[in-house]
């Protein structure tokens, strides 16, 4: 690196550095090759798991005229992870995904086993039968899962993320003997 200096007279001085950012002074200094002695400090680099906030409730209630039935909601709320391109250079790794947000709702309902009930035949072998319906992502949000990098012919490389599953609907039995 050329560090300048104007004197008086208009005689300007130039300064070159070596690898250890010692002036260089032909015939006196060992070593001669001059480099780049600017030196760029990224800042703040995000480890990859460096989350900020991770947030989950899950609320589950019996209907007071129903006390077979049950209704559930789950909502999950996260900050975004780091991400870079996908090379061995650290301090590119400075991007974020979006927030993750959900909202899941669920109903049960208990078609054996409450008290009182006369079970013959074969509902005699079941304690608990219950139905349960559930909507995953309510809101239908499209949460980021991970980014696929695609390189086009000059060398610029794309971020494209890659989307969790929309909205599903799950119906399930669940039997205890």
């Amino acid at each position: 690196m050329l560090s300048a200096q104007r004197r008086p007279g208009g005689r300007l001085l130039l300064w070159r550095f070596n690898a250890a950012g010692d002036t260089i002074f032909p015939g006196y200094t060992l070593d001669n090759v001059a480099v780049d002695s600017s030196r760029v400090e990224p800042g703040f680099i995000p480890r990859p798991t460096d989350q900020r906030v991770n947030v989950a409730f899950f609320f589950q209630d019996e209907f007071p005229r129903w006390p077979t039935a049950k209704v559930h909601v789950n909502l999950a709320f996260g900050t975004g992870l780091p991400f870079g391109p996908p090379n061995n250079n650290r301090y590119a790794d400075t991007l974020r995904t979006s927030l993750y947000r959900r909202v899941d709702i669920g109903f049960q309902q208990a078609i054996l086993g409450a008290e009182g009930q006369n079970r013959s035949g074969w509902r005699r072998h079941i304690n608990d039968f219950w139905l349960t319906a559930e909507v995953f992502n309510l809101l239908n949000i499209n949460n980021v899962a991970n980014h696929t990098w695609i390189t086009d012919v000059t060398g610029r490389q794309y971020s494209i993320p890659d989307f969790l599953t929309p909205r599903r609907y799950n119906l399930k039995l669940i039997a205890w003997f």
